[in-house]
């Protein structure tokens, strides 16, 4: 994980899948479990031909009737809980093939009458096996003492922590909800009306993770903190589970959920940005303020914002192709909008990007690039282009020229009226230096109606950065891969060697080092040691963290597009959620 270098590589076992997989054996073998009700397990201190059969039809016999519904490892690797429909929960023994014991809901003892069970999971230090029934039901059942309880509550997904004293649920309304795992009383309750996917505790038992919709939230309620830094000043004789029985009295939370942003622009003077939202609204705020002032409010989705260098122009496109300019005055105590014009785009916007003086516009699409007048408000210059999967950039050292990034060329355009001034082919030799691995597996097929989208194109430029005294590029590109997962690539360019006038007609970028496997951290801490300057990082929100906190862990959690450098303050910004 710390440098996060491929170790093994381990084909699936074939015509299957699977339903869960865990580490073993102090992390030297993996453990799997597929939908043919098989357990199998791989080595990684030696190299096997395949997977090799730890429990199948012949172990389970009798007591394994269809696929299981949900399957859960313990810590160890050594048991696992199967759940069939139509069939009690049971566990069964790894390391000694043969069942453990079969869950019998208090009631239904020495009866022919079970309850499904629709989540299992395991508490890593009692042993016992965590779980949902069918009806919403939470318990927790020990298979080898075959103590069964119930807790009176209705959930959806449950989760253990580590230590063992607590236990998660949440619940079809959104409510999270944190439990005391040995008395089962209430200690915790946050009111949330976004629906959960799926949560998770981290290793140290402060912060819950879930999923809401397509987005990573994490919690880090008080009570939380205050526990660990009580368990830590607990004297050498009393247990972690003595020391954790003495919790606060329920207390209860009610948040509500931010809405979703999906365009950022931020100031190079001042460190302000723009956002915009899934709703259409264009909101702007202050660096270092927790105050956000509403701008506008639309009905599409806002997907494009760029904010020109002298703060004085804002431009959105929305999800319709509607695109509007306006100019935008932050002198005052709230910031005040005025519009100048709009265009309705042919097709899919792809970028928005204005000149360095606020000039012109570009409005790249799936149809055209096109010039607007931004005095004029008039159409100044079109061109059909061929190939969709480039990005517009200004040149760093020259405002009428224009910098069109592609996979392996780099064109170079006049600002006014289009005129393609040069061209320059990329040498991607050491970029593509491990070409067999980044070999796209499945290529993607374009659209039957229409032009292709980003994600369906083969190769793609994503993004582009600059560095604040305008030497270096960073460019992003990516190419298809399997399962509709694109592998990213990234690439130095030294933006004296970008010549307009012909005398080069090729230019050889240096390799990141840090291919699309790596973490985004690694990429964005290179970057800005490329910039050697020293950024503080900040939520959307304005909430500070330490640079070695949140980033590596939220920006790996979501997908997150937007994200932009300052050039003012000093200050990273990223959206989608993350940190």
């Amino acid at each position: 994980m710390s440098t996060a270098r491929q170790l093994h590589c381990i084909s699936n076992p074939s015509d299957t899948k699977a339903l869960a997989v865990t580490f073993a054996a102090n992390d030297t073998a993996v453990l799997t479990c597929s939908e043919d009700r098989a357990i199998r397990q791989w080595s990684l201190l030696v190299s096997p031909d395949s997977w090799v059969e730890i429990l199948g039809d012949n172990t389970f016999g009798n007591h394994h009737h269809n696929s299981p519904k949900c399957v859960a490892f313990n810590q160890e690797g050594t048991q696992v809980a199967l759940a069939y429909r139509g069939f009690p929960l049971s566990v069964w023994s790894i390391d000694h093939p043969g069942i453990v014991g079969m869950c019998e809901r208090p009631g239904n003892v020495g009866l022919d009458l079970w309850t499904g069970v629709d989540r299992v999971g395991w508490n890593p230090v009692t042993g016992h096996v965590v779980g949902i029934y069918s009806d919403g039901c939470v318990f927790k059942w020990h298979p080898g003492e075959n103590d069964n309880q119930e807790l009176k509550t209705v959930a959806l997904e449950i989760e253990c922590s580590p230590d063992g004293n607590l236990l998660v649920t949440c619940s079809s309304d959104g409510t999270l909800q944190i439990w005391n795992f040995h008395h089962f009383a209430l200690i915790y309750q946050l009111l949330c009306t976004s629906p959960v996917i799926d949560l998770a505790i981290d290793p140290n038992g402060q912060r819950i993770y879930d999923l809401r919709d397509s987005f990573c939230n994490v919690w880090e309620p008080n009570f939380l903190i205050r526990l660990a830094e009580a368990d830590e000043k607990a004297s050498e004789n009393s247990s972690a589970i003595g020391s954790t029985k003495q919790l606060p009295m329920k207390s209860e939370v009610s948040v509500e959920m931010l809405e979703p942003i999906t365009a950022l622009a931020i100031s190079p003077q001042t460190s302000a940005y723009c956002a915009g939202s899934d709703e259409g609204t264009i909101t702007f705020s202050k660096s270092g303020s927790n105050q956000v002032v509403p701008l506008s409010q639309g009905f599409m989705t806002v997907t494009h914002l760029v904010w020109s260098e002298d703060d004085s122009i804002i431009v959105t496109a929305d999800l319709s192709g509607r695109i509007s300019v306006k100019l935008l005055d932050v002198s005052s105590t709230l910031p005040r909008e005025q519009a100048l014009f709009r265009i309705s785009a042919q097709g899919s916007i792809y970028q928005i990007l204005l000149s360095s003086k606020s000039k012109r516009l570009l409005v790249y699409t799936s149809e055209s690039a096109q010039i607007w007048s931004i005095s004029s408000k008039k159409l100044v210059a079109i061109c059909v282009l061929q190939n969709s999967s480039m990005r517009w950039a200004n040149s760093p050292h020259a405002e009428d020229i224009l910098l069109c990034f592609g996979f392996k060329d780099l064109r170079i355009f006049n600002w006014t009226n289009l005129e393609e001034l040069g061209s320059l082919q990329i040498n991607r030799e050491l970029i593509d230096v491990e070409s067999q691995e980044l070999a796209p597996r499945l290529s993607q097929k374009a659209s039957e109606s229409g032009a292709a989208s980003p994600e369906e194109l083969a190769t793609l430029v994503n993004k582009t950065f600059v560095t604040p005294d305008q030497s270096i590029m960073l460019i992003e590109t990516s190419r298809a891969s399997d399962h509709r997962r694109r592998q990213k690539q990234f690439m130095i360019i030294k933006t004296l060697d970008i010549s307009a006038d012909g005398s080069e007609n090729i230019i050889t970028p240096s390799p990141s080092r840090i291919l699309g496997r790596a973490r985004h951290q690694d990429i964005l801490d290179f970057f800005i040691q490329i910039c050697e300057r020293s950024y503080n990082f900040s939520w959307a929100c304005s909430t500070s963290f330490p640079r070695q906190g949140f980033l590596g862990l939220h920006w790996s959690a979501e997908r997150g597009r937007n994200c932009h450098l300052g050039g003012g303050e000093e200050t990273f910004l990223l959206t989608k959620g993350l940190a």
